[in-house]
Formats: structure tokens, sequence, C-alpha cells
């Protein structure tokens, strides 16, 4: 939990100063919401709705930077990179991008130095496995589609996934995902050999 009163060490709250900049009503009443809410980011965002003050748009990058923080365990020079990131403004922003945006990224290496780094980035993108799943599954068969079989169907599912970012693999297979999208007709003929591929792509739901 965030500590309330300590604001200069307090990590969290000045990730969110990054999101308030120079407005000065917005930091006031922003720090009195943080106090009063002990830190607590879904009672914070409650109030922040009632507060005219704040609108959807900084509502929206304040969320923003709360996941990443979560993401990044309160990393301050990651979080502010994914919050200048043009292509990043969601985690499942992140998600989709994240070969690109983050582990072919030389700026990401600086940031997290040579020692951490491919530690910090693993542990990322599995955190990221967990919170955007449809996302995340949707890049590994888009960046891998050449060492599938069938690629049309590959692509067919990666496209299905991008549809429906409530999909998650650990409580729905990707089968029954196929047959709500109504696709199942044409997944019938799918061979073996293709679904043990996926599953080492890590995609075991089929």
């Amino acid at each position: 939990m965030p500590n309330p009163t300590t604001f200069s060490d307090n990590q969290r709250f000045n990730l969110f100063k990054n999101d308030l900049g120079d407005q000065t009503s917005q930091n006031i009443s922003f720090e009195k919401h943080f106090t009063e809410k002990n830190g607590d980011w879904t009672e914070i965002k409650e109030a922040l709705v009632k507060d005219d003050a704040f609108d959807e748009g900084i509502i929206a990058k304040l969320s923003f930077t709360n996941d990443v923080a979560n993401l990044t365990n309160d990393n301050a020079e990651l979080t502010k990179y994914f919050q200048n990131n043009v292509k990043t403004n969601s985690t499942r922003d992140i998600a989709i991008h994240f070969t690109a945006e983050v582990a072919n990224n030389p700026e990401i290496n600086t940031i997290l130095g040579d020692k951490n780094g491919a530690h910090a980035i693993a542990a990322l993108e599995q955190k990221l496995f967990i919170t955007e799943p449809s996302a995340s599954l949707s890049r590994i068969l888009t960046e891998d589609i050449k060492t599938f079989p069938l690629r049309d169907i590959a692509e067919q599912v990666s496209n299905i996934l991008m549809d429906h970012p409530e999909f998650d693999i650990r409580t729905t297979s990707v089968n029954h995902l196929i047959a709500q999208a109504g696709f199942q007709d044409q997944f019938k003929d799918v061979g073996k050999d293709w679904k043990r591929k996926t599953c080492c792509a890590g995609i075991s739901g089929f």
C-alpha cells in the first residue's frame, strides 16, 4: 500500500504527477484524494470521476499509469517510457507491441541495465500474459506465423483473439472461443500436428 503522507518518497504518487504536469488545481485535488483514500487506486478513481477538475482523458491516463506501475513494480523510468510512448496507451498495447517496443528496444535495455534487463523483460512478459492473454497470444501467433503449418489458420486465430480482448486462456479454451466466434466449421479439420505446434507456442487451449 502506498504511504499517503511522505509524497516526496512515494514512487507511485510521483508517477501520477507525471500525468498531471503543471496543472496546480489538479495536483492539489489529486493529492487530497490520494491522502484521503490512503493510496487505494480503486477508491481514488471513484473520487476523481466525481471531481470536476478531472475529465475522462486525464483519468484514463492516470489509470494507465497505475496499471503500468503495477506491471513494472513502480520502476519509474520504465513507467515513464510507456507513459511517453505514443504506441502504448494501455497494457493491451504493450502486450501487442511487446517485441518491438520492449524486448528488442535498445532504450529499454538502457533503462533496465545489462545485468537485470533480460530477467526484468521476461518477468514483464509473464505478467502481460496474465493481464492481457488474448493480445499476448495473438502476438505470438503473428510473430511466429512462418513457423506454423496452416498459416492461414494461425492468422485467423490471431485475428479472433484480437477481436476478443476479454478472452482468458486460463478459464476458456481456444476451441470454445472459436465456436463462440462462429468459426468452428472452418477449424474442424485442423490436424493434430498443427494443434501440437500451437501448444508448443504456449497456446494450450485446443
